[in-house]
């Protein structure tokens, strides 16, 4: 209970001073970035871009994501278009992993990709400290 008060209360702070947030979100982080986004999405937060390539494991989050956040855009980073992708210089708010941030110069970085996996209620209070700190 500890852990799930520590996790609601951070997403509370972060929600409080950054509701208006814009997340993109790279593959090299230590989250499922589909998962994360259907996430971020569900609190009212705005996932403009995913950088990643989706598994089939993924395809369910893709499709609820599709549903609450038509406005996302999933990009392959291994498809050859991506030599065309340009870096996007605003709108942005948060980019989150380490194979995102040069696509994203403006947006603050953060890399959530240590060697600690970050699991539960503590990997939610962690990542919005880590996404305020960037900020």
């Amino acid at each position: 209970a500890a852990y799930r008060g520590a996790a609601e209360r951070a997403l509370e702070s972060f929600l409080g001073g950054h509701k208006k947030c814009t997340f993109a979100l790279g593959q090299m982080i230590n989250a499922s970035p589909f998962e994360l986004a259907l996430s971020l999405a569900g609190y009212g937060f705005a996932v403009t871009h995913i950088l990643a390539t989706p598994a089939e494991e993924d395809f369910a989050c893709m499709k609820r994501l599709a549903e609450l956040s038509p406005e996302t855009r999933v990009y392959a980073p291994t498809a050859p278009s991506m030599m065309n992708f340009a870096p996007v210089a605003d709108g942005v708010g948060i980019a989150v992993g380490k194979d995102i941030a040069p696509y994203f110069p403006g947006a603050a970085h953060v890399s959530w990709n240590s060697e600690m996996q970050p699991f539960g209620f503590q990997a939610v209070a962690d990542f919005f400290a880590a996404c305020e700190a960037a900020l």
